[in-house]
């Protein structure tokens, strides 16, 4: 027999497992993109502040 009550709580059920398992896939690929783009940001910050410093040391330089 069907019971209505019985479908409307399995199909919360499911919907429930079926959302929580969608945030743990993506807070799982946020937790390893994080390290990967903070070490890049970075590095283009360090070339940045390297080429300022040598462009001031080189215009320090010829005045």
């Amino acid at each position: 027999m069907f019971n209505p009550i019985l479908a409307a709580v399995t199909a919360d059920s499911a919907l429930t497992t079926a959302c929580q398992s969608a945030a743990d896939a993506v807070k799982a690929n946020i937790e390893a993109i994080i390290p990967i783009a903070l070490g890049i940001l970075g590095v283009v910050i360090g070339i940045r502040l390297g080429i300022r410093v040598f462009k001031k040391l080189t215009s320090a330089s010829a005045s």
